[in-house]
């Protein structure tokens, strides 16, 4: 048998994986059926202040984090993670579909500059850090006799967390500056 630890399963990462196309693919869908695009009408799309762009933007990512969090950090919550993760996907699935039903073939660039880089980057970093937090649930729970081996891992999954939070702030600022730059065109 084979002694290599890894920091996630591939077995957890492919459903995980399946999990955020899948939202993806359900929200394009949903919006293509019931959106309605008198609500764009009335919504302030951009802000002029940076700061508050920026703040919106950072608080966002922390919202959509927290159950990844939660998710890697309990047995009990580990459904929080893939749901959270189907939800946001969906969201970005629906927001596809919408901007492209509503302004055609102008919608591609504003998907291209405004949506593209920064959320593809959030999502993929939320599809490994789900599964990282679930491998890692998984393994404490079936190891909790071992208590050093637990504490290892939840040292290791804070460090991580971190890490994906800053990563988040970084995305926070480039979604800033890109819907700051967008507010200008």
């Amino acid at each position: 048998m084979d002694n290599r630890r890894t920091l996630t399963s591939p077995v957890i990462t492919i459903v995980v994986t399946l999990i955020a196309v899948f939202g993806i693919i359900i929200g394009v869908l949903a919006s293509k059926d019931s959106f309605d695009s008198s609500i764009l009408s009335e919504t302030e799309l951009f802000s002029d202040d940076f700061y508050i762009t920026l703040k919106n933007a950072f608080l966002m990512k922390l919202l959509w984090s927290i159950p990844l969090i939660l998710g890697g950090a309990s047995i009990f919550f580990i459904p929080l993670s893939p749901a959270s993760l189907f939800l946001k996907c969906f969201s970005y699935g629906y927001t596809v579909g919408a901007i492209t039903k509503l302004y055609g073939s102008e919608g591609y660039f504003l998907l291209l500059a405004g949506l593209s880089l920064h959320n593809f980057l959030f999502t993929a970093a939320s599809v490994i850090y789900s599964s990282y937090g679930i491998n890692k649930t998984l393994e404490c729970f079936l190891n909790r006799r071992n208590y050093d081996y637990c504490l290892r891992k939840n040292k290791l999954f804070v460090i991580v967390t971190v890490a994906f939070l800053i990563f988040d702030f970084f995305l926070a600022v480039g979604e800033a500056y890109i819907s700051f730059f967008l507010y200008d065109i």
